[in-house]
């Protein structure tokens, strides 16, 4: 299942905040464990806003170069997509309230709603809670399953900004 959360700020925004917030997206890249692809944001010169996508869902993956498939059922997909895509949207309620920006947030390119002044409509939290809901795992297999699948990883590269290439295992 292919799925993102998109996200994007309604009003143009200052460059030193996009640097500010790219830090602390850095920060959460190597501090936190992602299930299927980090939260990123970019910054468009010319609109001056700030918008990211973040895969949501993993699915099969392989390692060895692709010699071995690892299966997650359906149930671990859910639980562990909806732990990212809260990270994500307490991270945009951060941002909002510290900055002063509003944020829309999409899922694969359809509206969901929004984040002002740190707070989010509630459609977001209940389609976000929908996914832990339909897993009908407890919240607690989060840590263990995180570590069953570790395999899903690459190394961060020392300057995730400045890779030439896609770090992170897109399947």
């Amino acid at each position: 299942m292919s799925m993102t959360i998109d996200y994007a700020t309604v009003e143009p925004i200052q460059v030193a905040i996009y640097q500010k917030m790219n830090a602390d997206s850095d920060h959460l890249l190597r501090s936190y464990d992602w299930w299927a692809e980090p939260l990123t944001i970019t910054y468009d010169k010319n609109s001056k806003r700030v918008d990211g996508s973040t895969r949501i869902f993993l699915g099969s993956y392989t390692t060895d170069n692709g010699k071995t498939l690892v299966r997650v059922t359906e149930a671990e997909d859910y639980l562990l997509a909806c732990n990212d895509d809260r990270k994500i949207i307490k991270q945009l309620e951060s941002w909002s309230k510290s900055y002063s920006i509003s944020w829309k947030v999409d899922v694969s390119g359809e509206p969901l709603g929004n984040i002002v002044n740190g707070q989010t409509d509630k459609e977001v939290y209940e389609f976000v809670n929908w996914y832990c809901e339909k897993s009908q795992l407890p919240e607690s297999a989060i840590p263990e399953l995180l570590k069953k699948f570790e395999s899903r990883k690459e190394p961060i590269p020392p300057k995730v900004s400045q890779a030439k290439d896609s770090w992170w295992k897109f399947w």
